[in-house]
């Protein structure tokens, strides 16, 4: 049985604007993604821009990333930086898959492997995107979370696959 951890969804970092206004021109570093994808690091910042809080990212030129949410009054919930994260978008047409690595080979079935050995192949993939954040503590724990469901969700499929049951 896999027993899911509760997050605070409705979490906001009081430091980065909520309690107090800081002044025009602030910038705060709000996560870095080490995506398997990227040549560098994906930092996502906000910029204090007239009373609002402004979101882009820095980087790899080529990856022309838009965040799901262009500002915010106040600092995000955990919950509105993950959708934040899952809204962002390539070139404001294709989501960028910011959490997970949905085009890898890593998740391309090898049938000569038993599914324990692909279990172990799987969760030891470096091309699982990484987030981490000072501000928000629990992104990495969220996102690891996900990824191990849907590592099992994964498991599940091939072996009703390999056992010839329909998957849908």
């Amino acid at each position: 049985m896999h027993l899911l951890r509760q997050f605070d969804m409705t979490y906001r970092p009081a430091h980065y604007g909520h309690a107090a206004a800081p002044p025009t021109g602030t910038r705060v570093e709000l996560a870095r993604i080490d995506h398997p994808l990227a040549q560098d690091e994906l930092v996502l910042v906000a910029h204090r821009v007239r009373g609002c809080w402004r979101y882009s990212f820095e980087a790899p030129e080529d990856w022309n990333l838009v965040p799901g949410r262009a500002s915010s009054r106040e600092a995000l919930t955990f919950a509105e930086l993950i959708d934040l994260f899952e809204e962002s978008t390539v070139n404001k047409r294709d989501r960028a898959h910011l959490l997970w690595a949905l085009n890898s080979e890593v998740f391309q079935s090898d049938h000569d492997m038993s599914l324990a050995e692909q279990r172990l192949r799987l969760t030891r993939a470096a091309d699982l995107p990484r987030p981490r954040s000072a501000l928000y503590p629990e992104l990495a724990q969220w996102c690891a979370d996900q990824q191990s469901d849907w590592i099992a969700t994964y498991l599940i499929l091939m072996a009703k696959a390999r056992n010839g049951e329909r998957l849908g």
